[in-house]
């Protein structure tokens, strides 16, 4: 059996392989973007965060909302990428597609993050006001979306882009 095979499950090892690549790029980017935010808590003023050793602690301590990316970025984006690939590319590799489709994993994958977000929002506010839970849930969702979207559009895309093209290429070049 090749490697581009599908099993009786209809995955071939292509799609978890995309997967999985699409999973190391998202825990890349996450492991990237919390350093540069601490980078920047203390390029803005070193001398205060040098001498106030909480500070330095709440840096490095990462709390469970913003430690959660790193955890489900990866996750979503090994799921996504798997049915990207399943769904939208050919049995032969196509590094111009697999652009495509790696922007579609990043962007899915943050739709999956968004969606976790207002979930945890709303079973957080089932127990305060059970009939704001919904709406929380939309609200927070929404919001975790829109502003992650304008904050990383401008990285994951490319970044999705290149993993997908390079992925492809690699199969390309294998034939």
């Amino acid at each position: 059996m090749s490697a581009l095979q599908r099993s009786r499950r209809g995955v071939s090892r292509r799609d978890v392989g995309a997967g999985l690549v699409a999973g190391v790029a998202a825990l890349l980017a996450n492991v990237l973007f919390h350093a540069a935010m601490m980078a920047r808590v203390f390029i803005s003023d070193p001398a205060t965060v040098l001498a106030d050793p909480d500070i330095v602690l709440s840096i490095v301590q990462l709390g469970p909302l913003t430690a959660l990316p790193l955890v489900v970025a990866p996750v979503a984006a090994l799921v996504v990428g798997t049915v990207v690939w399943r769904i939208g590319m050919p049995d032969e590799p196509a590094p111009r597609r697999g652009a495509g489709a790696g922007v579609v994993t990043a962007f899915g994958s943050l739709v999956v993050l968004a969606l976790v977000f207002g979930v945890i929002a709303g079973l957080s506010a089932i127990s305060t006001a059970p009939f704001d839970a919904v709406g929380e849930f939309f609200v927070i969702t929404m919001v975790v979306f829109v502003f992650g979207t304008v904050i990383t559009a401008s990285v994951i895309a490319p970044v999705g882009a290149l993993v997908g093209y390079g992925y492809e290429w690699s199969l390309a070049r294998r034939e």
